[in-house]
């Protein structure tokens, strides 16, 4: 076989900021954090990305969502900007994918 292609992909998880009492969707700081996300999309900074468990639910285990990107140090870099990273409430975990 060829040389794998490599591309990136960053794990979403509660963050110390996590509370337990909202649902996803209603958790603080989660609104901008979609809306920050979706903005890495449409500029081509992402590839994909999406939630990992129901909005409309309180966040069942740790992991929140996942993002799909081309490079894994640009990748770090703007996540964390995301205002949910740097306030706590989300932490990101961005790692290589061989595809």
């Amino acid at each position: 076989p060829g040389p794998s292609m490599t591309a990136a992909i960053g794990l979403f998880r509660r963050g110390p900021a996590w509370n337990d009492r909202d649902t996803v969707r209603e958790h603080r700081l989660m609104h901008e954090h979609r809306s920050f996300i979706s903005s890495l999309v449409v500029e081509g900074a992402l590839e994909s990305a999406g939630p990992l468990q129901p909005l409309d639910e309180r966040l069942v285990g740790d992991l929140v969502g996942l993002v799909v990107g081309g490079d894994a140090a640009a990748m770090r870099t703007a996540l964390g900007y995301d205002p949910a990273v740097a306030d706590g409430v989300l932490e990101v975990d961005v790692m290589p994918w061989y595809r």
